[in-house]
């Protein structure tokens, strides 16, 4: 019990953002939803809209239940993206146990406090579903709420145990359980696409949580799914216990040497960090690769009844192109904005981490400009991201082309660019954070994300101001495959990445070290 509580005071500023963002989320789309379709008329209308786009947002979202009303609209747009967001909490929560050095009977108190943060997190969700429903005159349901909920949350544990029993296996868990957990997502998120994958999507926990739409009137709460989380979280959590006690669970770090290395790469700026990061940065790479020519194929199967029309039709050709460019905006472009995204969280996490193991203080404390500190951080992430929408970007062309289907080249490499200046905006914002409070910086990235990404969804329904959803970088990048880069929102992003970095050199400036953090790079290995 104690050490559950220590877990719990310790990620305070997670469950914090987590509960916030839980509560927005859901709060704000029943809102949006209830400014969009105020009659009856609306609603119907509104709701033959989501049905027919749903073909086109299968990679991401599960078909909607009841778009005519509220409720089924929350589930579709708030509680499907909170089951993405608590997996990827999972697996920080998960490889932040297995690399810290804890020691194997902590496991059931770190279990017990991450399902005690995700339940906080899921009651606050289910408030703000609960409110935003009620305000437009639309009855709740409370059993449909408490369903989805529960289902939230079990899904949730679910996750937890796969990491926390994946990251005790590999020498590099945040590598390979981040691998896992995108693989069973996209196992059953493509399935919707490719009914080959139907078979497979069994092993995939998203799977059984698509399986209830409890929250709209009349929905379900599928029992089947239910046992089945439940069934994975026990298992997962009883091979992670017995695993934790046959050996010891971190293997990272397990031969040390005080031998400089011969890596010339490490006198580089921006090399150092990426070599240091090389196995993660080649596992990206090919994430990057098989996700890139596989959504791509996604998009023209999703218009193989277009190809089957005949050819001699007049403008079935140009039908055919902007059908396939507008899938790709919808697939392609927009997870892998997504990815860039997790991907700049990952990387503030780790400037972050950099405090608390206190390898900053020792850059800090040596003759060393802090400002390059701050760039070279900023750099390497815009550099790694430059790299991989490239290979992202030249396996859609190549796919697609392989699949005789024509792309705009200049236009792909506008959207490539693009997803740099995303990334970019969003590391230079971490890297803020990182500089002024370091132990919540991963925790306000991720708001800061969640932010931009209700700014471009909600904001024009709620009314918000035009400069304020100007603001969100999801906003700027505008869909580039269709319309290119447009200069004025280009100028912005830089603007923003800038101010970012400019404020981060600031703070950074002003930074103390302190004798206590010099203790932890003496003594890094510190029992907790």
């Amino acid at each position: 019990m104690t050490r559950t509580a220590a877990v719990l005071r310790g990620g305070a500023w997670d469950v914090a953002g987590f509960a916030v963002a839980g509560f927005a989320l859901a709060l704000l789309e029943a809102l949006a939803y209830h400014r969009i379709a105020p009659t009856g008329a609306d609603r119907a209308a509104f709701a033959y809209y989501l049905t027919s786009q749903a073909p086109l947002a299968a990679v991401l979202f599960p078909p909607p239940v009841r778009p005519d009303t509220a409720a089924g609209y929350v589930q579709m747009m708030a509680f499907a993206p909170l089951a993405v967001l608590f997996a990827s909490w999972a697996v920080a929560s998960a490889v932040s146990f297995i690399t810290s050095r804890a020691r194997p009977r902590d496991f059931i108190g770190r279990l017990a406090a991450f399902a005690i943060s995700v339940l906080i997190a899921t009651v606050a969700a289910c408030a703000g579903a609960a409110l935003g429903i009620a305000s437009g005159g639309e009855p709740v349901n409370v059993a449909g709420v408490i369903g989805a909920g529960v289902m939230l949350v079990v899904f949730a544990i679910a996750c937890y145990a796969i990491c926390i029993l994946v990251a005790q296996l590999t020498p590099e868990p945040a590598i390979v359980t981040t691998g896992v957990m995108l693989a069973l997502f996209f196992l059953n998120s493509l399935s919707r696409v490719f009914a080959q994958l139907s078979y497979a999507r069994w092993i995939s926990p998203f799977r059984y949580f698509d399986l209830s739409a409890p929250l709209p009137p009349g929905g379900r709460f599928d029992l089947g799914g239910f046992a089945m989380l439940i069934a994975i979280a026990v298992a997962g959590s009883a091979l992670a216990v017995l695993r934790s006690r046959t050996e010891v669970t971190t293997r990272i770090n397990a031969s040390k040497t005080f031998e400089s290395s011969s890596a010339r790469l490490l006198d580089i700026p921006v090399g150092r960090d990426l070599y240091l990061r090389r196995r993660a940065f080649a596992a990206w790479s090919l994430a990057a690769v098989v996700l890139g020519a596989f959504l791509a194929a996604a998009a023209r199967s999703s218009i193989q009844p277009l190809l089957l029309l005949p050819p001699q039709l007049p403008g079935i050709h140009q039908l055919i192109a902007g059908m396939y460019t507008l899938l790709l905006g919808r697939m392609w472009f927009d997870v892998t904005l997504l990815l860039f995204a997790a991907l700049a969280i990952v990387f503030v996490s780790r400037w972050s981490a950099e405090v608390s193991d206190g390898r900053l203080a020792t850059v800090l404390s040596a003759p060393y400009s802090r400002a390059t500190v701050v760039v070279e951080r900023v750099a390497a992430l815009s550099t790694a991201t430059a790299v991989l929408a490239a290979m992202s970007g030249l396996a859609v062309l190549l796919t697609s082309r392989g699949a005789g289907m024509s792309v705009d080249v200049l236009r792909l490499v506008d959207a490539c660019l693009m997803l740099l200046m995303f990334a970019t905006v969003v590391g230079a914002a971490g890297s803020l954070f990182a500089a002024w409070v370091p132990q919540a910086a991963t925790a306000l990235t991720g708001v800061f994300v969640l932010a931009g990404y209700l700014d471009d969804q909600v904001g024009g329904s709620l009314g918000w101001p035009g400069w304020l959803q100007s603001l969100s970088p999801f906003n700027l990048v505008r869909e580039p495959l269709l319309v290119g880069i447009d200069g004025r929102r280009l100028a912005l992003m830089v603007a923003l990445a800038v101010v970012g970095l400019a404020s981060s050199i600031l703070l950074m400036q002003r930074r103390d070290v302190g004798l206590a953090d010099l203790r932890k790079v003496a003594n890094p290995v510190q029992r907790r």
